[in-house]
Formats: C-alpha cells, sequence, structure tokens
C-alpha cells in the first residue's frame, strides 16, 4: 500500500522515447513514486488531468514505463503530444482497484484490449520476479496485426516461463475478437480475472465471461470504476 497520498504531484524526467509499432514507449525517471502493479497516474496538463496505465512493474523503480499510442482525433491525444515531447511531466497517483500484490492469487487470467495491454505488462514484469508465481494467462486483443506491439516480448516470456501462457487474438473484418468464441473452451478456472482496455472491450468480455460461468466478483477492470455500466462516460478513456 502506498504511504503516501496518491494525489499528490509527482515530476517525472524523461529518459527516452522509443517508437514500438503503434505507440511509443516512454521511459522516465519518478523519484519517490511507490505502487502496485496494475495501477494507473493521472498526467497534468495545465487543468486537464489524463490517465494512462503503468506499463512498468514497482521492482523497476524509480524508473517508469509508459505506452502511449496518439490518436489523431483524440482531445487528450492533442495536450498529451505537446506534453510528452517535453524533457519532463507533471502526474499524480497511483490511482486504480486493479492492483496486484501478495498474497498472488493462485491463478490469474489477464484480457487486455489494444494499448490494455500496458496494465498486462506491469503486472507480468511484476509477477517474474516474484518467488511465488501464480499461474498467468494474458489473451490479447486486437483490431490489426500491427496493434501487437510487445508480442515478441510476451511469446518469449512464455516459451521460457512454465508459470504464463499468452496468445493473441485479430479482430476480423467485422470488428469482432475471435476470443468470444475462443472463451467457450478456455479454462476459466482461474481465481481472478483482470480486464483491461476501454469501456465496450471490457463490458462485452465480462458479459461473454459471465454467460460462461464466470462469477463476476471474480473480474476486476478498471472500468468498473471509471465507468460504470448504467453510466459510462466518453470523455475519460485510459490512454494507455
Amino acid at each position: 500500500m502506498p504511504a503516501h497520498d496518491a494525489s499528490d504531484p509527482h515530476r517525472a524526467r524523461i529518459r527516452r522515447i522509443e517508437p514500438a509499432a503503434t505507440v511509443a514507449v516512454i521511459t522516465a525517471h519518478a523519484p519517490g513514486l511507490v505502487f502496485d502493479a496494475g495501477q494507473y497516474i493521472l498526467i497534468h496538463a495545465d487543468e486537464q488531468r489524463i490517465p494512462m496505465s503503468l506499463a512498468s512493474a514497482p521492482s523497476q523503480l524509480p524508473e517508469l514505463t509508459l505506452h502511449y499510442g496518439s490518436e489523431p482525433d483524440s482531445p487528450d491525444a492533442a495536450v498529451l503530444d505537446r506534453v510528452l515531447a517535453g524533457e519532463a511531466f507533471d502526474f499524480s497517483g497511483p490511482f486504480g482497484s486493479v492492483r496486484l500484490a501478495e498474497p498472488y492469487p493462485e491463478s490469474l487470467m489477464i484480457i487486455a484490449g489494444g494499448t490494455g495491454a500496458s496494465q498486462a505488462r506491469s503486472i507480468v514484469d511484476e509477477i517474474a520476479v516474484s518467488p511465488d508465481r501464480p499461474a498467468t494467462t494474458l489473451y490479447w486483443c486486437v483490431s490489426e496485426p500491427m496493434g501487437l506491439y510487445q508480442d515478441v516480448y510476451f511469446e518469449e516470456t512464455a516459451f521460457h516461463a512454465d508459470w504464463f501462457d499468452y496468445r493473441a487474438f485479430i479482430d476480423d473484418r467485422s470488428g469482432r475478437t475471435p476470443l468470444l468464441d475462443w472463451l467457450a473452451d478456455a479454462d476459466l478456472t482461474a481465481e481472478r480475472f483482470v480486464l483491461g482496455g476501454g469501456p465496450g472491450f471490457v463490458y462485452t468480455i465480462l458479459d461473454r465471461l459471465v454467460e460462461l460461468g464466470v462469477e463476476a466478483e471474480r473480474v476486476q477492470a478498471d472500468v468498473f470504476d471509471y465507468a460504470p455500466r448504467d453510466d459510462t462516460p466518453s470523455d475519460y478513456t485510459p490512454t494507455g
């Protein structure tokens, strides 16, 4: 549990920005930050507070990593393009009810859509350095092959780690993810499920899991906090 007030401002100094297919991988130095894998921060841009998932593990502090995909028609992206082009940025956090901290569940399934995989990266990296590694499955869904910007990393981790299983899914021409059919024959006995991505994706996957017998209480997602089912705001979608 972080010992400081999450609303306290921090400053991160950008170390490097590396292109990775459809996103930019931003590495920054953020002394004083404490967080649990799976949480996010709010980047300060004038009066705006824009959420971005932390893609690095707590064990990698004081370095932190963000995965940022700029979207031409997004007002948030226009602001972030300017902020992240500088040498440093201000932020507050961590926030989010999705947090992986010891004691870990015995088994974990992560289902990510698009850059929701940044949250998955934080969790997988933290589990990798823990002596107690839960059996972990990651399903990553993207709209096009270029969206699999971490595919090599996850494939290599799955090859070398007996505790980690990974599979990627690319939407069909109608925009439907094949994962919805795959889940019918998947092992859904995981103690805990984490869903990452936008509200539309998360609720589609939640409904499918519940339809297949998964209790909703076993499922976690930040969307449940910032975009409740009956009141899903269109102006507060995590960028990372």
